[in-house]
């Protein structure tokens, strides 16, 4: 029996996402467990509605008999999280395979911490457990394929750099997060967030492989070559369950023009996938992040640091970031980017806390 809990004669069969959750916080019981890292790591890096999460504790608490206001088992962390406050016993550990591994680059000491807790995770979870008060929970997780969701499911796989240099990485890098972002704003569509896809970088991809792995039906791939002021980007959506490519596309355009090809890709995928916008994303649709072509370079550099985690790396993105401020003033994105980077700073490298906090909502408020 699978994804069941059990207290004497009485049996209850979970929502697998329920028994994920409920296995999570067994597996760090009397730890404050943040919404954010639930969500990361329960769901996958896909990218899910806030109340998903409060829907899955409300149910487990049904089940259990807790009460949120004198919880027994489950307790809620005002604007943090959750902890499992009842007593957790092993009984048993059922070994699986772990997901194939996922190149990351390296991290500050907190985040490899969470990152190593989540493969402990990964490959302890399907485990029997014996919550006090005498529930027991069994479950069983696939760590190789996903379900999909109801709704249209699509990753975007990283467009590959056919620049014939290897420093335009940014470039591609920054291609596909962003139209991956343009894709996250329509409700009708499930996307999966660009750290998880990203795994497929630089691999010979099988497209039905990473759409089991990734949960998802649809997949976008595509090319970008950077020559100059020209650019040329391909790209091709794919049904991964019968192997149709749906639709492809080539564009050769002038650099100035590259948010506006991310957006004719979107909008192409939705009408593909017919799914229906609100008024609010039709507009949203329509707006663009900056006039400037060389801002938007600087912002794609600033990105590709970012995420390198260490302190170089992010002193760099700050200098690219304000670049893009200064070839654009009005550049918004490149506001509450910069301001990430100084509570970065004090998160990760102890930065004097008052400085960063001031940088950083200075910055927040002039990206409003």
């Amino acid at each position: 029996m699978t994804d069941r809990i059990r207290r004497g004669d009485t049996e209850h069969k979970l929502e697998s996402k329920m028994m994920a959750v409920l296995v999570y916080l067994a597996t760090r019981a009397g730890e404050v467990v943040t919404r954010e890292e639930l969500e990361r790591d329960v769901w996958h890096g896909r990218i899910v509605g806030y109340d998903a999460l409060t829907s899955c504790v409300t149910k487990l608490r049904k089940i259990l008999g807790d009460d949120s206001r004198r919880p027994r088992y489950i307790e809620t962390i005002a604007k943090k999280g959750y902890r499992l406050i009842a007593a957790v016993n092993p009984t048993q550990a059922a070994r699986v395979e772990p997901r194939p591994e996922i190149a990351i680059p390296a991290s500050p000491p907190e985040v490899r911490r969470r990152r190593r807790a989540l493969s402990r995770w990964s490959i302890g979870v399907a485990a029997a457990v014996v919550i006090a008060l005498g529930f027991s929970l069994k479950s069983k997780v696939d760590p190789t394929v996903l379900d999909e969701p109801d709704q249209p499911s699509i990753a975007v796989l990283p467009f590959d750099n056919l620049s014939n240099d290897a420093t335009q990485d940014y470039f591609s890098n920054g291609i596909t997060a962003d139209i991956t972002t343009a894709l996250s704003n329509h409700s009708g569509l499930f996307v999966i967030a660009h750290l998880s896809a990203a795994s497929f970088k630089g691999q010979d991809v099988d497209v039905n492989r990473a759409a089991g792995a990734l949960g998802v039906r649809y997949v976008l791939q595509g090319s970008v070559r950077r020559a100059e002021s020209k650019l040329r980007v391909n790209a091709q959506l794919i049904d991964a369950r019968s192997g149709v490519h749906l639709w492809a596309e080539r564009y050769d355009r002038e650099m100035r023009d590259v948010l506006e090809v991310q957006d004719e890709i979107a909008a192409k995928i939705v009408g593909a996938l017919e799914v229906k916008l609100t008024e609010e994303e039709k507009q949203r649709t329509a707006r663009r992040y900056t006039v400037s072509a060389e801002a938007y370079d600087a912002f794609l550099r600033g990105q590709d640091h970012y995420v390198g985690y260490t302190r170089e790396d992010n002193l760099q993105a700050q200098a690219d970031y304000q670049r893009a401020i200064d070839l654009d003033p009005d550049f918004a994105r490149a506001y509450s980017a910069l301001a990430l980077t100084y509570s970065m700073d004090h998160s990760f490298w102890r930065a004097d806390p008052a400085v960063a906090r001031e940088r950083a909502l200075a910055l927040a408020e002039k990206s409003g």
